[in-house]
């Protein structure tokens, strides 16, 4: 998204494509991760893309576009919590 802002389009094929590429990895796991208060992106159109791609999708309530940089803990919190319910080593 913010290649898309600064007018970079760094990633031809778009996000999409970027997205089916990560997915099509060995031995990756992906969680749609969207702030409940996202302006740029609305958490329902990060929904959909979710439901596209049959991903798991998380709303961080009362966050906005960069939930992670806007709290941290709480996000790293939800990844490691995310993470042991799939019994993955953090």
């Amino acid at each position: 998204t913010r290649s898309r802002l600064l007018n970079l389009d760094a990633i031809p094929g778009g996000d999409v494509k970027l997205l089916s590429d990560v997915l099509n990895l060995p031995d990756t796991r992906v969680i749609i991760v969207a702030g409940g208060n996202d302006k740029i992106i609305p958490p329902t159109a990060s929904r959909n893309v979710a439901e596209r791609f049959s991903l798991r999708f998380v709303t961080l309530q009362g966050r906005g576009h960069d939930p992670f940089e806007e709290n941290p803990e709480e996000f790293v919190n939800m990844i490691e919590a995310l993470l042991q319910e799939q019994e993955i080593e953090c």
